[in-house]
């Protein structure tokens, strides 16, 4: 009955995946709205996407599984998830400022 229940704890649950999901296609379409006012070309935009969507959250749960603890599936979705909301907000601070340049220009 324990490896069951320890088995069942390494595995995210469908909201937590769901909301990772959510989270990722979000910071994408930012992410590529902000390249695109910008003016990057496609290349460049899915260096910009994929750089700031994918690479930086897949960092961080790379050194986070330094510690044993991390190693489990349920535990890297969480770390993925939890980077993914902070790269959202420093996008949404980011665009926000753009918008507000521009409206000053």
């Amino acid at each position: 009955m324990n490896q069951t229940s320890n088995a069942k704890n390494t595995k995210p649950g469908t909201m937590l995946l769901v909301f990772t999901i959510v989270l990722i296609l979000i910071n994408t379409l930012l992410t590529f709205i902000m390249g695109s006012a910008k003016g990057h070309v496609s290349f460049a935009l899915i260096g910009y996407i994929s750089g700031g969507v994918f690479i930086i959250p897949l960092l961080i749960v790379l050194i986070a599984s330094i510690w044993k603890c991390n190693r489990n599936y349920r535990s890297r979705t969480k770390i993925f998830m939890i980077t993914s909301v902070v790269v959202l907000l420093l996008n949404i601070i980011s665009f926000l400022a753009q918008i507000a340049e521009t409206a000053n220009m």
